[in-house]
């Protein structure tokens, strides 16, 4: 093991439990080709990783928050992710290529 390794801390139990979720999530999903997003899609995903609000991406887009959370929800579906949390965790393992 490198010294980047065995810096990382170990995970609790509950963090165990969520990182084996996000795991099983990625790994049935980009074992799959990649669903067709579209570029709103793709932005909206890429701001919500980097911590963005859906109220601050409404008022870049000019538009209204249903919009944005429509938007959301569009990439949910393509991607078979439930949740919000869950649809970002695939996307940025997909953008990493994990």
């Amino acid at each position: 093991m490198g010294d980047r390794e065995e810096a990382l801390p170990s995970p609790g139990r509950g963090e165990e439990a969520v990182y084996g979720k996000i795991q099983h999530w990625g790994q049935r999903s980009l074992k799959e080709p990649t669903p067709k997003l579209t570029p709103n899609e793709r932005e909206v995903l890429d701001a919500l990783a980097r911590g963005d609000v859906v109220v601050d991406i409404a008022k870049r887009w000019d538009t209204s928050p249903t919009m944005v959370y429509n938007t959301i929800a569009s990439a949910r579906r393509k991607l078979g992710a439930r949740t919000n949390c869950q649809v970002v965790s695939l996307w940025t393992m997909r953008r990493r290529g994990r």
